[in-house]
């Protein structure tokens, strides 16, 4: 674990147009391979649309790529704000993006069954993968460019 924290120690600062450039390539990539991990946990029934969630107009309708999509792209808009305040006071701000961003994944995985009433087993599993793979997708992407560019 230290050698993986000690390649995000580097102290060289990044531009405000690299950070951006990373923060708009992170969600991108967390777009599209979320909406490919969607189709996949959804073809093998980890998705069932018997379970539905509430909409902003009350209806009720099973989750969908609209709403993968949506909720990706809502989370990495709070990730960025983290991540420009990170990079503005702290000195080693991809070190502690790592750090924030891993508890966060991991304090998602309670949102399934916390936000959808019966939610079963394999939902749960199914959302929490899609979890997984925005995060590390998008994180992935930001610390490879970023790296690139110092």
């Amino acid at each position: 674990m230290a050698s993986t924290f000690s390649s995000l120690d580097s102290r060289a600062r990044f531009s405000w147009k690299d950070a951006i450039i990373g923060l708009a390539l992170a969600v991108v990539a967390s777009v599209i391979a979320t909406a490919i991990a969607f189709f996949i946990v959804d073809a093998a029934g980890m998705i069932p649309d018997s379970v539905t969630i509430e909409q902003p107009n009350g209806d009720r309708s099973p989750i969908g790529i609209g709403e993968v999509i949506g909720a990706t792209v809502t989370s990495w808009i709070v990730a960025s704000i983290v991540f420009l305040l990170l990079r503005q006071f702290t000195s080693q701000p991809l070190k502690w993006f790592v750090i924030v961003a891993v508890v966060v994944c991991i304090v998602s995985f309670a949102e399934p069954p916390a936000l959808i009433d019966d939610v079963p087993a394999r939902m749960i599993v199914g959302l929490d993968i899609l979890h997984v793979v925005a995060a590390v997708s998008g994180v992935g992407v930001l610390v490879a460019y970023l790296r690139s560019r110092t």
